[in-house]
């Protein structure tokens, strides 16, 4: 519901929302993670007087070699790794990259390609095709069964792309 209201506002007062969110998520992230706060020492910023993106432009690049080797570090003292779902990047250049994301957060992310989807055209209930690398696998017979009577999406692997396993993936007509 925020986002459906939110996609209307002006300019002036998403940009509002951002900034006030940045501050928020930069804040939390150098109190609850000792690798972010020792990249923020570095960087000599001042979590306190981050507004905006131009504010970390001292800040080194986080890269997957970063995450893979600190992940522990990284990952927010207040959000134990127990509680959190993980989640794989694509793995576009080769290997996929394992993040963790707390219950609120899947929620946020799927409202958000809910809400993109429908500016497309699409509506709940239509089946949908998603190109995607490591796709996510139903393991249950109820996670299957919900993928193909509520979600109905069907992921086409781009580590394995070919004709015979677009054939597989897709529901017969």
């Amino acid at each position: 519901r925020r986002l459906e209201r939110s996609q209307w506002w002006p300019r002036e007062r998403l940009e509002e929302l951002q900034s006030e969110r940045l501050g928020v998520m930069v804040r939390h992230a150098v109190r609850t993670s000792p690798f972010h706060a020792r990249r923020f020492a570095a960087a000599g910023i001042d979590p306190d007087s981050v507004r905006t993106i131009d504010d970390l432009r001292s800040l080194p690049l986080l890269t997957k070699a970063d995450i893979r080797g600190s992940l522990d570090d990284i990952l927010s003292s207040r959000h134990p790794r127990r509680r959190q779902t993980l989640a794989r990047t694509g793995g576009s250049t080769g290997v996929a990259l394992e993040i963790y994301c707390d219950a609120e957060g899947v929620q946020r992310r799927n409202a958000a390609a809910l809400r993109s989807d429908q500016w497309s055209g699409w509506r709940l209930g239509q089946p949908i095709a998603a190109v995607w690398g490591n796709p996510p696998r139903p393991a249950t017979w109820k996670a299957r069964l919900r993928a193909a009577v509520k979600d109905r999406y069907f992921f086409l692997d781009t580590m394995k792309l070919d004709a015979p396993a677009v054939a597989d993936t897709l529901p017969a007509n």
